[in-house]
């Protein structure tokens, strides 16, 4: 896991093309005028989604996790906070979704909740278990986006 700010995301160049790919679009885009949806930056290797989510409580969330996706998670506004653990430090995982790329659990783990203020950014790799979407202060909704890379081997 990665946590920063977008000032600083070029410094995570070299982690793989579609990485690099991904950085580049977040460097040379301006989000804000971009409405809630998908938009495709190259395929399926990369792509952004723009989400207007609801803020919960850990008790009402479940971690989730990928293996063939990293996400990069970008606060565009105040209010959430994003837990994270080790994927094999949670329990109980439900049956993965190989055809989404997604596997949950509501395992009540305790997980390193860090805020995610306007401008701020995590980069999740697929060894990253993480909930999103916390509330983190007033707000009860966000806007993010949320950057898909597909993870090389």
């Amino acid at each position: 896991m990665i946590y920063d700010t977008l000032d600083h995301i070029a410094a995570y160049r070299g982690l793989g093309a579609n990485m690099d790919r991904a950085i580049d679009y977040l460097s040379n885009t301006d989000l804000s005028r971009l409405a809630a949806g998908r938009y495709e930056v190259d395929g399926a290797n990369v792509y952004l989604m723009i989400q207007e989510p609801e803020f919960r409580a850990p008790a009402d969330a479940q971690f989730e996790a990928h293996r063939r996706y990293a996400d990069i998670q970008l606060a565009l506004a105040d209010g959430e906070a994003i837990s994270v653990l080790p994927v094999e430090r949670v329990a109980k995982w439900a049956p993965f979704d190989e055809e989404k790329d997604i596997g949950f659990s509501d395992v009540e783990e305790k997980g390193v909740a860090l805020p995610l203020p306007a401008g701020t950014f995590m980069i999740l790799l697929p060894q990253d278990a993480h909930m999103p979407n916390l509330k983190c202060g007033s707000a009860a909704t966000g806007r993010k986006a949320v950057i898909k890379v597909r993870m090389e081997r």
